[in-house]
């Protein structure tokens, strides 16, 4: 599961170019405080609950901060992650595309990533040292369906690593919102973590990796102050990588990802 899930073991501090304020001159590590801690947990849980409930990140837009996708895009490119490639696009593409279909791409490649690591960990065996193939994270109708796509294919003769029209992008955000969509329908009507299996696996994960430590971030990040602290954490289980922020309205998300397939 390590190499499969990017690699389990790659500390947080190494892979902030992600998910944290990466344009920083300088990120800082920090110490939260015990309400900071407190607060960045309660949200954490929510937001578990609430995608365990859902099946669609979408569905919590509101636990985000405004535009988070715009601020992203100021940053660096949103990442899509192919089995076994980066998918990159054309960086005026950022401009070109309506910035509801940024949103869409985040979303419909977040849900996908959820709806692979649940399906993994709830039929996988020695998930934690084996590398998994596309057909044991995906079902066989998904695997056909992205495999039909030479931007989201395993292997295929016309293979593209780059998206380069608005069209090309329009295809790989419906087809990646399909693959979502049928791998939804499956766990709808069997929940992963009501398994045998995956409560095994979870447990030798936590076992692997114990819970870490929420830790505070300091850098810039468009549209906040030089300077304002950003709360790190994964969830638990360990699915999700969440990037988190004071506002007036309490803490929010600025950035989130699958954490095993980050």
């Amino acid at each position: 599961m390590r190499k499969a899930l990017c690699l389990l073991t790659i500390v947080l501090l190494a892979d902030h170019a992600h998910t944290a304020p990466a344009a920083a001159s300088q990120i800082i590590a920090e110490q939260p405080t015990e309400q900071e801690a407190r607060e960045a947990r309660e949200v954490a849980a929510t937001f578990m609950s609430r995608i365990q409930e859902t099946r669609d990140i979408s569905t919590l837009k509101d636990m985000y901060v405004a535009d988070f996708v715009r601020r992203k895009l100021e940053i660096e490119q949103i990442a899509l992650s192919a089995f076994g490639s980066s998918l990159f696009y054309r960086t005026d593409l950022e401009t070109e595309a309506d910035p509801r279909e940024w949103e869409s791409f985040y979303a419909a490649q977040v849900n996908l990533n959820y709806f692979r690591a649940l399906y993994y960990i709830a039929t996988g065996h020695n998930i934690l040292t084996h590398e998994p193939t596309m057909s044991e994270v995906y079902p066989p109708e998904v695997v056909a369906l992205l495999n039909a796509n030479p931007l989201l294919a395993d292997k295929s003769p016309d293979k593209k690593y780059k998206i380069e029209t608005l069209e090309e992008l329009r295809g790989v955000i419906a087809t990646v919102e399909r693959a979502a969509a049928l791998m939804r329908e499956r766990l709808v009507k069997h929940p992963p973590e009501q398994t045998e299996r995956y409560r095994e696996n979870v447990r030798a994960w936590a076992t692997e990796e114990p819970e870490e430590a929420v830790y505070v971030q300091t850098g810039d990040w468009p549209g906040f102050p030089k300077g304002t602290r950003f709360f790190r954490l994964r969830t638990a289980p360990q699915l999700f990588d969440l990037t988190l922020v004071r506002t007036g309205e309490g803490m929010k998300v600025v950035w989130a990802t699958v954490y095993p397939f980050n």
